[in-house]
């Protein structure tokens, strides 16, 4: 239900694809279907131009339609119909609004919530996708959390196991080392053994100016901004270090930056739309949202490689994708033992290499377990 001001004035409706507006069941605007093919012969859309230099331009892509009415200073109802996505349409919305203008000429997103009533300027315009991505972002996270109860059960039972399985093996003797004055967690005792026996000195704890520079860009890509300087100072000096990286850690630039360091370890190319070679698209949506949900490694692993769940839309299944390749799960099979092997068999794509404790066969056998069948080798190979 909205407010319509005692006085004459104009909706305004962006759409992507097509659109009605109806108040109190009345059509008011319709937007047409956006059209467009790669002849360059194509009809010139019309639009309906607002004279007002601070709205934000049109989108490229949407349509625009205006109503102008008559307000009585009464409540109604307002219903947007949009045809979201089809056969030969991705689902896509552009900047699709509806807004009302004001008496100061600017157009304003029509909501009951006063929070998101936007003026389509370009200042605002992109505070309101701010505001949406994180309200998105939030809404999404919930729905994962409840569609994966039953998976995360399952994942929380594994680890259990594996605790309680741990517990019954011996523990591993943690060496003693000359310099203790280099130890900050057992870790170091078993590199310190490392350097000692090659007399070699580990260097120096470094400052606090220099680790909260390089923390900040090993987790989140970025170098500290100065509330981020000024929060970690200002913190007691005790334990400070292990609590900026719990910070950084629910930042959301954790989750952004390191999308970017497994495409590359997965060997994904940067495009979104037309996969070719290697460029599954929207599948870099799963990696992202892994890493939000702070999935277990086992997990993400596991999901990885079993390839299920949508190709097109964000799902592991979009790994599977591999075209201009004649044995794309052999060339999966070879990022897979890079990624978590530490193996590279890319020699072995063709033939036995002479120098490898690994052959042909073992590439395809990983390869016919990626697949789920059967996999032959290729007479290219």
């Amino acid at each position: 239900m909205i407010t319509l001001p005692d006085r004459e004035c104009r909706l305004l409706l962006r759409a992507r694809n097509g659109a009605r507006l109806f108040l109190d069941g009345k059509l008011i605007l319709e937007a047409p279907f956006h059209t467009i093919n790669g002849s360059a012969h194509g009809k010139i859309r019309h639009v309906d131009v607002i004279k007002n230099e601070t709205i934000r331009p049109l989108y490229v892509g949407d349509n625009e339609k205006v109503a102008t009415l008559r307000g009585d200073g009464k409540p109604h109802r307002l219903r947007l119909e949009l045809f979201l996505g089809g056969k030969k349409k991705r689902p896509e919305l552009g900047e699709t609004s509806v807004s009302l203008e004001g008496e100061d000429g600017l157009f304003r997103i029509l909501s009951p919530q006063k929070a998101w009533r936007y003026a389509i300027t370009d200042d605002e315009f992109f505070a309101f996708r701010e505001q949406d991505r994180l309200y998105q972002q939030e809404l999404n996270a919930e729905r994962r959390r409840i569609a994966g109860k039953e998976e995360t059960n399952y994942w929380d039972q594994r680890h259990e196991l594996a605790r309680t399985v741990l517990q019954g093996k011996p523990k591993i003797p943690i060496p003693n080392v000359k310099n203790a004055s280099a130890v900050y967690n057992p870790i170091d005792r078993f590199i310190n053994e490392k350097l000692e026996s090659g007399k070699l000195e580990p260097n120096q704890l470094i400052d606090d100016w220099a680790f909260v520079r390089r923390v900040t860009l090993d987790v989140i890509g970025t170098v500290p901004t100065p509330e981020q300087i000024e929060s970690f100072f200002a913190d007691k000096p005790e334990g400070r270090r292990e609590r900026y990286i719990e910070l950084l850690l629910k930042h959301p630039g954790w989750a952004d930056h390191w999308v970017s360091y497994w495409q590359d370890v997965l060997a994904e190319n940067p495009n979104i739309v037309n996969p070719t070679l290697n460029n599954t698209g929207p599948f870099r949506w799963w990696i992202h949202e892994s890493f939000l949900d702070n999935k277990p490694f086992d997990r993400f692993a596991t999901e990885l490689i079993r390839m299920e769940g949508s190709k097109h839309y964000g799902g592991p299944g979009g790994f599977e994708m591999a075209t201009q390749n004649d044995v794309p799960m052999a060339a999966k099979a070879h990022i897979v033992g890079q990624a978590f092997l530490g193996l590279e068999m890319k020699c072995a794509r063709c033939h036995d290499a002479p120098f490898h404790d690994f052959k042909q066969s073992d590439l395809f056998q990983v390869a016919a377990m990626l697949r789920r069948g059967p996999q032959a080798v290729p007479k290219s190979s």
